[in-house]
């Protein structure tokens, strides 16, 4: 699932506590801004939200036409150090972090139903319904190209939920409702207290439709088996999450297996749960997370780039690549990139034909560029920032040959809420476009040369690629340049 780093509640919460980016630093606010001249209630332009801000806090709120609930709480003090944060006029507000900007307006006083919800409303099955149903109503962007019709599919669930439903029993009606989105950022979390009942409401429900568990796939491994069939002396950075080396003496092959957790952190290197522990540990102890992970790739792509000189064509293979954050897609890229350049646009959703102000996104060049060949593999598993990528591609590097099947075609970040239970839950808000005004959502980005692999399942594409001794792809990649 893509992008951590593109939601608007975690790029609030670090932009007011924890970030502290170089960037940020040397920005200057368009006005002085005196400390006390932020406090009061503010309302976002799109994305549901309020932020509460106090000498002492900073609060957030998730809200819709009939609920405002307490989302998050922050200390107030990081907030005076930030840069990030720019009063545009006395009564506008806007937040800015890597990538993104956000508006809000000032509000006189808190809107009157923000006001705490006793215990049995927060847990009253009906109003967690219809407060879920309401958000996505006001916030989801994607029922037209999805081809749902939301007010139809709201009254097939409703009839399910009443006030005697159990906790478990909305969680299955909430989760069967999303899954009709069809899309892969939108879902519901799994509460806790409910992961045991829950395994076993699937496995009775498995039995009853004799429909077995599959073969388990261990991905990791599988990764290097294939990047092996074709690389002999294989280098790799972070257990995996970027593997390369050459073919033959003029094609490399960067293998690349994830947008997220390339912060170049000192944990060991052969003890993997050790390792995933003390990662943890260091990106909740990070002044600036996302910053971690652009100098992570950084530092990877510095490592990787001398063998990129010596080769004259690239394939960059991200058909493993199930996304993370786009500011490390874009780093990456950059490698590529010959020139400053309009890369793609995003806005979010308001209301029907209505968005927030569009907000285009440039790339420039890294310090080192990469001026060979290159071919990009991709399949139904590349998906979310890994396709801000193949996106930002297109104008980026306008000579790259995309080898495989469409994307998966899910661009928008995954604007995180809350139930009045307090479960998680998230959906995709924000329309990317290419420069060229079209939208890939749900069709994904197509190839140039189609390997067909099956959008509906990632396991018949991997199994597929188990049982030939040859990929596909990888095949159809030296076939091009024999011919050129």
């Amino acid at each position: 699932m893509r992008k951590i780093g593109r939601l608007l509640l975690l790029i609030t919460a670090i932009a007011l506590v924890k970030c502290k980016s170089n960037a940020h630093k040397k920005e200057k606010a368009e006005i002085e801004i005196e400390t006390a001249s932020i406090n009061g209630h503010w309302k976002s332009i799109g994305y549901g939200r309020i932020i509460n801000i106090t000498d002492e806090i900073v609060a957030l709120y998730d809200v819709n036409s009939i609920s405002c609930l307490p989302s998050e709480e922050f200390p107030r003090e990081a907030a005076e150090q930030m840069l990030s944060i720019t009063l545009k006029e006395e009564n506008k507000l806007q937040v800015t972090m890597g990538i993104n900007t956000y508006n809000f307006n000032r509000l006189e006083k808190m809107p009157e139903y923000c006001a705490p919800l006793s215990e049995a409303k927060q847990n009253d099955p009906v109003y967690n319904f219809e407060s879920l149903c309401q958000t996505f109503t006001e916030q989801y962007g994607y029922f037209k190209e999805r081809n749902v019709d939301w007010n139809a599919l709201k009254m097939k669930y409703k009839s399910k939920v009443s006030s005697k439903s159990t906790p478990l029993e909305l969680y299955i009606t909430l989760k069967e409702m999303l899954d009709e989105l069809n899309d892969g950022h939108v879902g519901i979390e799994l509460p806790e207290e409910l992961e045991e009942a829950y395994a076993l409401h699937k496995q009775t429900k498995e039995a009853a439709t004799k429909k077995g568990k599959r073969k388990r796939i261990d991905f990791d491994e599988f990764k290097m088996v294939q990047l092996k069939k074709y690389v002999k002396n294989v280098n790799t950075y972070n257990y995996g999450l970027l593997n390369w080396g050459n073919i033959n003496d003029d094609v490399l092959l960067l293998q690349i297996n994830g947008m997220m957790q390339f912060p170049n952190y000192d944990i060991p290197k052969d003890d993997p749960e050790k390792a995933e522990a003390l990662f943890e540990q260091y990106a909740e102890e990070s002044e600036n997370y996302t910053q971690d992970e652009i100098d992570g790739a950084t530092y990877i792509m510095d490592k990787v780039f001398p063998d990129l000189a010596k080769v004259k064509t690239c394939i960059i293979d991200l058909r493993f690549n199930g996304g993370g954050m786009d500011e490390v897609a874009l780093e990456i890229l950059s490698y590529f990139t010959k020139q400053e350049t309009a890369v793609f646009s995003k806005k979010a959703y308001l209301k029907e034909g209505e968005f927030t102000a569009v907000n285009t996104v440039r790339i420039s060049p890294a310090k080192k560029v990469f001026d060979g060949n290159i071919y990009i593999l991709t399949s139904p598993l590349s998906a979310s920032a890994t396709e801000i990528f193949v996106l930002s591609s297109l104008k980026a590097t306008p000579k790259a040959i995309r080898v495989g099947s469409n994307t998966e075609g899910i661009f928008s970040d995954i604007l995180d809420k809350k139930l009045p239970n307090g479960w998680n839950y998230g959906l995709s808000n924000e329309i990317y476009e290419s420069i060229d005004g079209v939208n890939y959502e749900n069709r994904g980005i197509p190839p140039h040369h189609r390997i067909e692999y099956n959008r509906e399942s990632g396991y018949t594409m991997v199994s597929k690629l188990q049982e030939n001794a040859k990929d596909e792809a990888i095949e159809k990649v030296l076939e091009l340049l024999k011919e050129n």
